[in-house]
């Protein structure tokens, strides 16, 4: 594609013309030198810039990602993030664990290869630039995070749990065989929050996507699994100071202890059933698995396998794999989504 033709199409693409002066980087190693309307060539392929991504974790919208572009790709208009190399080093914690992690740009190019065509996973490709850089050509996912979509229904905990808990729970079984999946190919999640599970608008999927920081074992993701089951059986984040002030709708006042409590998110209680008395007591148990009584005992679930059983049991004698799968709700309109 000559400039001409760049042009041509960024007009048609974009909605206005390309600047005078029209950049384009072949090597994107120096991300933060590449700006609004430049263009990015990779192995033959064109991408207007759009700005930078935004990591819009927990309602904060306003921390920019430098090294994730949003684009749209000259050949068809349709909107792209490209994930550019950052090998940034930095400690996880889960609790009272540490780990020490790295961003990998080719184990997220691995996890896109095999699964490739999967749903319940960001979609995509790699390609090189021309100093071999590995780039992740992302699609667009329209739509909120878990977190997001739940604090954002504004309901009391019994409505939830009779309206919408059933098909979210489904929905977050499926995420589970999906990473269970991954760890038949011996691969990690590497960075399970509320925050990295997408629900597309328009079809309700539940979708993983940021799975580039490499762990030194699988059970980082079986741990980080509890707060994720946590959030959609309690529809917000119920804490032990929440309670204490009265802010948890439809919660029972009465006595819980250091030990019903998370484990590793110590804070918010992992006992949810001495609060919301009709949450079946085989959900509760698996909730309790990631508690701090757990813990203390070595009582904790050693894979994701074992998880996954106990959760498909537990939908599957309550009656919630008949339940239909909750739609978005229209009145409740998603964010600008994400890769």
């Amino acid at each position: 594609m000559n400039e001409s033709d760049i042009r041509e199409r960024f007009r048609m693409f974009v909605g206005r013309d390309a600047p005078r002066n029209l950049v384009i980087h072949s090597d994107t190693t120096e991300f933060m030198g590449i700006e609004r309307d430049h263009v990015i060539q990779i192995e033959g392929r064109w991408f207007a810039v759009q700005g930078n991504a935004y990591e819009g974790r927990f309602g904060i919208d306003d921390q920019p990602k430098f090294w994730v572009k949003s684009t749209v790709d000259l050949a068809d208009g349709s909107r792209k993030f490209l994930k550019l190399v950052f090998l940034e080093e930095m400690i996880s914690t889960l609790g009272p664990l540490t780990y020490r992690c790295m961003r990998s740009p080719e184990k997220e190019a691995l996890i896109l290869d095999i699964m490739s065509g999967d749903r319940r996973f960001m979609q995509g490709c790699s390609l090189k630039d021309d100093r071999g850089n590995i780039v992740r050509v992302l699609d667009f996912i329209k739509g909120m995070n878990v977190y997001q979509y739940l604090t954002s229904l504004k309901i009391p905990h019994p409505e939830y749990f009779e309206k919408h808990f059933p098909g979210l729970f489904a929905r977050m079984i499926s995420s589970v065989e999906a990473i269970a999946l991954l760890h038949r190919n011996n691969v990690c999640h590497g960075d399970i929050r509320n925050d990295h599970i997408l629900i597309e608008k328009h079809t309700g999927d539940f979708r993983w996507i940021d799975f580039d920081l490499r762990q030194v074992s699988l059970d980082f993701d079986v741990w980080s699994l509890g707060n994720i089951i946590f959030l959609v059986a309690a529809h917000e984040d119920v804490t032990f100071h929440r309670l204490e002030r009265g802010e948890i709708p439809g919660a029972l006042r009465t006595e819980i202890t250091s030990e019903d409590s998370l484990a590793f998110f110590p804070h918010r209680v992992a006992n949810l059933q001495k609060l919301f008395p009709y949450i079946p007591d085989n959900l509760n148990r698996i909730l309790m698995k990631y508690s701090t009584r757990a813990l203390n005992g070595l009582n904790q679930y050693k894979t994701v396998f074992a998880l996954l059983d106990d959760l498909k049991a537990c939908c599957a004698d309550n009656g919630f794999d008949n339940c239909p799968l909750i739609t978005v709700d229209p009145l409740n309109p998603m964010g600008n989504g994400a890769y």
